[in-house]
């Protein structure tokens, strides 16, 4: 797990840098750039109050059948450009159409 967090910190600190001054949906778009740079086909969209990420290919698929671990490279990724925690409520190894994950804005100003 902490060589797949070290990687996702790694491909993030250019854009960890640049969030900084950025909201929360300019945040999300980032990090839509970044993940489809990656090979991940994802969009975002606004539910209510929180935020739906949704990443409809992996480029991880196959590495992830024998090392689910490696899920951890995005999910990293996305909390750390955002500087708040996510929640995975979908994934495609368990089972899912495809992963997905919940931001809760107010995670942002709680800090």
């Amino acid at each position: 797990d902490s060589l797949f967090t070290s990687i996702a910190l790694d491909l993030s600190q250019d854009y960890i840098e640049k969030a900084k001054t950025m909201n929360l949906e300019e945040k999300l778009d980032l990090i839509t750039t970044l993940l489809s740079k990656e090979g991940f086909s994802v969009e975002w969209e606004k539910q209510g109050a929180n935020y739906l990420l949704v990443e409809n290919s992996c480029p991880y698929y196959h590495v992830g059948q024998e090392h689910p671990e490696v899920c951890n490279v995005d999910k990293t990724m996305i909390a750390s450009i955002l500087s708040i925690p996510v929640e995975k409520i979908s994934c495609v190894l368990g089972g899912g159409d495809h992963c997905s994950y919940l931001i809760k804005p107010e995670t942002e100003t709680s800090r």
